[in-house]
This record gives C-alpha cells, structure tokens and sequence, in this order.
C-alpha cells in the first residue's frame, strides 16, 4: 500500500508539472490521466477486441493529441441479446485490472449503469492518492461492424500508450461527411474535426468513396448537384471525390496530409 501511495504521489507530481506547461490546471489533467489509464487496461484485457474507440476522443486520437481529451468517452460494441449484461460484466473485470506503476485504482463494484434504448452510460468511480474523478463512458451498439484498425492512444505522461481498436479513417471521415449532409447545425463542428485529421493522417480517395456511397445507400440518400461546402481546406478535401461521384467516376488519390492536397 505505501508503495501504491507513493507512486500516486509521484505521478500527481508529474502531472502538476505537466499542468503548469499546458496552461491547464491539475483539476483538469487528473480526469484525463485516469481516462488514459482506463483504456489502457482495456487494451491489454480480453475484451481488447469487442470496444471501438469512436466519437470526439476518436477525433483526438486522430488529430494526434492536439487540444484536450473530451470528458466522455464513446465506444461501439456488437449488438446482441444479452449486450448490457456483458457490458456491465466486461467493465467490471477491466476496471479491476492492477497496475501499481500508474497509481490509479478503479471501483469495480461502484460502477454507475444507465441503460438507454441504444446505449448505455456508465459512471466509473477512480482514485489517484486522495483525489476521486468519475470515468464517463458511453457505449452504443451496432449489428454489423467494418473491418477495425488498431491506433494508438496519446499519453499524457511517458507511458505505455493504449492501442485500440476503431474503425479505418476512411469510415470515420465518411461519417463526418454524410453527418454535414444530413445535419447542417452540426456542420463548424465536425468541419473542425475534419480538419485536424487532415492535419495528421493520409487518405485513401477509392475507399472514402466508397464508404461514403456505401452510407448513402444504406440511408437512401442522394448526393445534390450544389455542394454542401462552400469554403475551407474541407471543401477543397471533399469537392473532388464529390465531382467524381456526380460524373459516376472513381476517385483513386490519396491524401497527403504534409502537403494537404490530393497526390
């Protein structure tokens, strides 16, 4: 136990200092550590396989840690009968994964449930030291699933990174796209997401198009002749898989995401 407190009181340590060079306050690191540290237990647990990463912390992840992690994490897991049940289970065993070395303990039997009509939110009490924060976790559901990639989630302090499983970039930015077709409230946000993934990732033009013809089949929706952008390096990222799907062409650039153009 003394030697648990103090790694707690090491690791609060390294945190204050990391605070105080991100212009952020303790308050704030430690929710996000802890956050970290629950997904790295995931990631080494035997239900590494059964959570994609998606949402606002996928887009982070994506954009390579820039900015602040979201207070909520979102994963998708396979629709089934029993889906809530495992869930519950499954949380219960990760949250009871020991790693002395990062100072974090999780409360297993104290995990909050809501269980919603397609989701369910869970409340997962930590400690670090003496200070308690709260994981929020979402986990919605889906029937059928794409092909996963594995990325690597950033570290606030110089440990292991969690790898995770998640959807290929092309899906996720396929989404985002069909999300400003559909929604237009929602349009500055996910432009901004967009274009921090822009910033860091290389694309495949094929695939988007195809993801993203696959999506508006599946909601039976049609692209307009008028474009859904007016300006920004994601009208210029989009407008030419766009022109190649009105022309019922194939759009085989990719991205390079240092020169931000199509190659």
């Amino acid at each position: 136990m003394e030697k648990i407190n103090t790694q707690s009181a090491d690791v609060i340590t390294q945190l204050t200092k990391m605070a105080e060079m991100k212009n952020a306050s303790i308050e704030q690191l430690i929710p996000f550590y802890c956050q970290e540290r629950l997904l790295n237990r995931l990631s080494t647990s035997s239900y590494y396989d059964q959570f994609y990463i998606e949402g606002d912390f996928l887009f982070f992840t994506l954009a390579e840690g820039v900015g602040m992690p979201p207070n909520e994490l979102t994963l998708t897991a396979q629709q089934s009968a029993y889906q809530n049940d495992l869930v519950q289970q499954a949380f219960a065993e990760i949250c009871s994964i020991k790693i002395p070395e990062d100072g974090v303990q999780f409360f297993e039997n104290d995990i909050e449930s809501i269980i919603m009509d397609t989701s369910i939110h869970l409340k997962i009490p930590a400690t670090l030291g003496s200070i308690t924060t709260y994981i929020e976790v979402k986990i919605t559901f889906i029937e059928n699933r794409v092909a996963p990639q594995i990325i690597t989630s950033p570290s606030v302090l110089d440990m292991k990174p969690a790898e995770l499983y998640t959807y290929p970039i092309e899906y996720v930015v396929a989404q985002a796209l069909l999300d400003i077709y559909q929604y237009p409230a929602v349009t500055s946000k996910v432009v901004l997401d967009i274009e921090r993934v822009l910033q860091t990732q290389h694309i495949e033009g094929r695939k988007l198009q195809a993801y993203l013809e696959e999506m508006l089949d599946q909601h039976r929706l049609t692209l307009e002749v008028t474009p859904i952008l007016e300006k920004g390096i994601v009208k210029q990222f989009f407008d030419p898989i766009y022109e190649a799907m009105i022309a019922d062409g194939e759009f085989f650039k990719q991205w390079n995401s240092k020169e931000q153009a199509w190659q």
